[in-house]
């Protein structure tokens, strides 16, 4: 049987992409949800079974999440017996609850991939090779992180200051990716196909700005709320119509400090209040540009036939790090036009993205059926 492992709603959006194709050969795979951002109703439709594993982070703080994980493994045991005929497709590996559940289907015999997560969340990490020292407090956390019965094979890369975990490299048979990208892991990668999907009728002169929580990460308070300004500015005068977008995991604090900014000083923006994931939000309002400083839906949008519009590099104090270095030179390998200043944020703006040429791709019906073949690391000694 083939099992999807999904953590959100873009994850179960892309799922849902490939089951026509998977119908058509026969095969009605099982979900398998261990719910971060997870709002879409009737989740099991089209599943032939649903398992759901609530992950230790709910609720919790690290020490109390740390010390849940322990029971983990003998709960997936109890209720997920995979075998050498099944095949497992994980989105990412950020939650450490998927490395026990993709260790289980190894266990088994079973064959394990990684699907890109919506694409520069998968691309960023995945294609930089050296890592970054590590805090005390992070080594710490790594190491009491490989006591957990089951993870003490887990590998961690520091990229820009963030720690990715990182199963190991001989636990994955592959890497699936939607576009080309030279990764820094010694894993086979696999160029697969992307379901047709029907291009969107926008409305000219619309914009939809997607919120990040830059704040945490690559800005200081002042920074980001100075250059939310400039970005705002510059989408009221170039669109006829501005739609504004939370994080979903904004906290209330800032929502309230951004929703009084824009209350006070751009009444004009409409904030989109729905909480569906940007996929359906798109289809309901129907922008001809998306706009945001790096969000990782933009890739996949363009598919729709709106225009992605990056603005990370209109801001030196980001474009400067490490990570927004790479996806510059990812974005530029794939011919994207950036915009020069903010007064070039206006409508009929067009990105210019071109993957042609890029090698064979597959569908994950013929990556599933390839064969059971053996895995790197024997299940014998995995299980030991």
């Amino acid at each position: 049987m083939i099992y999807f492992l999904v953590n959100n709603d873009y994850q179960l959006f892309d799922v849902r992409r490939h089951l026509a194709d998977l119908a058509a050969h026969g095969q009605q795979p099982a979900l398998i949800e261990v719910p971060h951002n997870l709002r879409s109703q009737d989740r099991g439709a089209g599943f032939a079974r649903t398992d759901t594993f609530e992950t230790p982070l709910k609720g919790r703080g690290p020490a109390a999440a740390w010390a849940k994980y322990w029971s983990c493994s003998k709960q997936i045991r109890r209720r997920i017996q995979p075998s050498r005929e099944d095949v497992l497709f994980l989105y990412t590996e950020y939650e450490l609850l998927n490395h026990l559940l993709a260790r289980e289907f190894k266990c088994g015999g079973a064959r394990v991939y990684l699907i890109e997560d919506g694409g520069m969340a998968t691309y960023l990490p995945l294609s930089l090779s050296s890592t970054e020292s590590f805090t005390t407090r992070e080594a710490v956390k790594g190491a009491m992180t490989r006591l957990i019965p089951g993870l003490a094979a887990t590998r961690f890369h520091k990229a820009n200051g963030i720690v990715f975990p990182w199963l190991e490299d001989s636990q994955l048979d592959g890497i699936c990716l939607y576009r080309a990208v030279d990764i820094a892991r010694k894993i086979p990668t696999f160029l697969i196909e992307e379901p047709p999907q029907a291009p969107l009728t926008r409305e000219p002169g619309r914009v939809l700005f997607l919120n990040e929580r830059i704040y945490d990460y690559y800005q200081t308070r002042p920074q980001f709320l100075r250059g939310l300004e400039l970005i705002l500015e510059s989408l009221t005068r170039g669109f006829s119509e501005v739609l504004f977008k939370f994080h979903p995991s904004e906290s209330a604090a800032w929502i309230g400090d951004i929703g009084a900014l824009l209350q006070q000083r751009y009444p004009s923006i409409r904030v989109i209040e729905d909480k569906a994931a940007v996929e359906t939000i798109i289809e309901r309002y129907a922008p001809e540009v998306v706009a945001s400083y790096c969000c990782t839906a933009l890739l996949s949008l363009w598919g729709r036939g709106i225009q992605p519009l990056y603005l990370y590099h209109l801001f030196e104090e980001m474009a400067s790090q490490k990570l927004f270095r790479q996806m510059t030179t990812l974005l530029s390998r794939w011919n994207y036009a950036f915009v020069d200043s903010f007064a070039a944020v206006r409508s009929g703006y067009r990105c210019g993205f071109n993957f042609d040429g890029q090698s064979r791709r597959t569908s994950l019906f013929e990556l599933a059926a390839m064969g059971a073949g053996r895995n790197a690391i024997e299940t014998g000694a995995l299980k030991s």
